[in-house]
């Protein structure tokens, strides 16, 4: 079986829940240098040392919801002196924070990419600090929904040479001085960043951002109360970055339920940050999410969509909770990129009726499905008359 057939019955069995221990013999090939199994909740421990015995070449390694995954079959990954560089984890609770260590002080000098999730009792500080002494090729890092972490393992992140592509998300707080730190550190290296959760990030970020990071082409920060519209708009104004291809400042807004239009001087992602944005990357820019940054108003949306000015690489735009959006906002954006695929629209109360152009998707909208149909129809109809 060709392997990308292979990756996509891999796909398929975990969309239907069905990859058990008999059905993994499917992908088990010693001549492969991957795996990659989106489902490991009905394996158990002598599975997983199963994947590492009858596959000696591994170099890429995906297991997600791998709840068995325990210390013995670290262990026996590291004792079988397997050459894996790519190394994803998903769930990996019970393995412990000495076998960790062991690992990265084993192996880590032939990992290039570690991606660790949803690890609520595994992984500490010291775990990321031996990571950072031990794995000095790294050039991708992801920790995310990690329960363990925070200042020390930013500090010990910081002293990474190679990193190019980083990905955090931390429960704990931490405070926004190690983050500049490790922005400054690490900035101008970096190819991607994606920060999410961070509560008290500050403005000094942002501009650490500007600052450093000059080859950047996807920025993710998300989920914060504290930055200002205008320290969006330092951000992206004149900044000596490429346009970005994709960008997520989702959930950056004031959450003051009893003040909903948000203080004098707006906070998160508003009206001119988001302008800024489109200046900045609009030319080159794919992919666009921001979801609940509920203070861009409706003249800023009609300002950048005006109807003359081309987005023609943007496929895909959420702007999910922006009730200022409506059918004739929202026509104006379906003209302005050409090459839209996808729109995300939940919680826009004003879309009710705009006519969605063929090809594109439009997720949310009161009445969505009406307007597709009636799209579908008037092409039919078209066919006809000619």
């Amino acid at each position: 079986m060709p392997e990308e057939l292979l990756h996509r019955l891999s796909q398929i069995l975990t969309k239907r829940r069905v990859l058990t221990p008999r059905t993994l013999d499917l992908f088990l090939r010693g001549d492969m240098t991957w795996i990659e199994i989106y489902d490991c909740g009905n394996l158990e421990e002598d599975d997983f040392r199963k994947i590492f015995t009858f596959m000696p070449l591994l170099e890429r390694v995906n297991l997600r919801c791998a709840g068995q995954m325990k210390d013995r079959t670290l262990e026996y990954m590291m004792n079988r002196n397997l050459s894996i560089k790519y190394l994803q984890l998903d769930a990996s609770n019970l393995i412990s924070d000495n076998c960790w260590r062991q690992y990265f002080r084993t192996r880590g000098s032939k990992l290039e990419s570690i991606k660790l999730s949803n690890l609520d009792s595994s992984m500490d500080d010291e775990s990321v600090r031996q990571m950072a002494i031990h794995c000095a090729n790294l050039r991708f890092l992801k920790l995310e929904e990690c329960w363990k972490l925070g200042d020390d393992s930013l500090l010990a992140i910081a002293t990474f040479r190679k990193l190019e592509h980083l990905s955090l998300e931390f429960l704990n707080e931490t405070t926004a001085t190690n983050l500049v730190e490790m922005v400054r550190r690490l900035g101008p290296n970096l190819r991607t960043l994606s920060l999410r959760g961070f509560k008290n990030a500050d403005g000094e970020v942002l501009w650490m951002i500007h600052q450093c990071c000059k080859s950047l082409s996807k920025l993710r920060f998300a989920d914060n109360a504290i930055c200002t519209d205008q320290g969006f708009k330092q951000l992206f104004s004149h900044w000596d970055n490429p346009p970005l291809t994709f960008a997520d400042l989702s959930e950056t807004r004031d959450v003051d339920n009893g003040n909903p239009d948000g203080p004098q001087d707006a906070i998160g992602l508003a009206s001119e940050g988001f302008t800024a944005l489109m200046e900045h990357s609009g030319e080159k820019i794919e992919k666009i999410n921001i979801s609940s940054c509920r203070h861009v108003s409706r003249d800023a949306f009609s300002s950048v969509f005006d109807g003359t000015r081309k987005f023609p690489c943007l496929r895909e735009l959420d702007i999910s909770f922006h009730t200022v959006v409506d059918d004739f906002v929202l026509g104006k954006i379906f003209k302005c990129c050409p090459s839209l695929i996808k729109v995300t629209a939940f919680a826009c109360f004003n879309v009710r009726d705009v006519q969605v152009p063929a090809g594109i998707a439009l997720v949310g909208g009161l009445n969505t499905q009406d307007s597709v149909i009636l799209e579908r129809m008037d092409r039919e109809q078209c066919k006809h008359l000619f």
